[in-house]
């Protein structure tokens, strides 16, 4: 029997009380969406591999200890998931609001702004973004000491080097997908990488050189998965 003839195997569980059944492979998330579930995604992509990275997705499943992440969790026979938990949802909003006072997801688009807004996150009440808070490049072994009135961001001037890309990582989350587009998962460039450590990690060139001395071919596929708008195309004007 050849590979194309072999029987699909069936994997039965349950989501917010509805039966579903999906082919063996599938992921909670998959079973959450067929069941009509909206989950928030931000680092998921549907033509790449599930990085983990921001934990939006993560959903309530009996018999585990912690919450787990749909995007990369396989679905099992039997299992009994809860996407509206009340620990699924302290978490998420809890997320949302560490991302949202840090970055400014307030201009990452209409989607994430209901997620926001259904979750009930107030990432003011981290405080107040730093006035005038551009970071500069961190020094090693140098930390500044917490601000009781105002949130650390990651504002950073918009990089604009070229007549074709615009980088705002004051909206980045760190989500990987970008670096994962450039690299194995589609160009195989590796033109961009996570740099530094902590709360100052961010997306970087080789040695922070400017986009168009770098190994970028100017394929598209960093802006193309980008979920905040970190990364997009110049237009005219701009």
């Amino acid at each position: 029997m050849t590979a194309a003839t072999q029987p699909v195997t069936i994997v039965s569980a349950r989501v917010d009380g509805v039966d579903v059944e999906m082919a063996q492979g599938s992921t909670v998330l998959d079973a959450c969406r067929h069941a009509g579930a909206d989950i928030p995604t931000l680092c998921h992509g549907p033509t790449m591999t599930a990085a983990n990275a921001c934990r939006v997705c993560v959903v309530e499943v009996e018999g585990s200890r912690t919450l787990v992440p749909s995007c990369s969790r396989q679905l099992e026979e039997g299992m009994e998931i809860r996407t509206d938990s009340d620990r699924s949802r302290h978490s998420r909003r809890l997320v949302m609001e560490l991302l949202g006072s840090a970055t400014e997801l307030d201009r990452a688009g209409e989607q994430l702004e209901r997620w926001m807004t259904e979750a009930g996150a107030r990432p003011q009440r981290f405080g107040m973004p730093e006035p005038e808070s551009p970071r500069e490049p961190p020094v090693p072994g140098h930390h500044h000491p917490p601000d009781p009135v105002f949130a650390a961001t990651v504002a950073e001037p918009a990089k604009v080097e070229d007549d074709l890309y615009v980088r705002d990582y004051g909206r980045c989350i760190l989500c990987y997908r970008c670096v994962d587009a450039c690299g194995v998962e589609h160009q195989n460039t590796f033109a961009i990488a996570v740099a530094g450590r902590g709360f100052d990690a961010r997306i970087s060139t080789e040695f922070d050189v400017v986009l168009p001395d770098s190994a970028c071919v100017y394929c598209g596929n960093c802006v193309a998965v980008c979920p905040t708008g970190a990364l997009a195309r110049r237009s005219s004007g701009t």
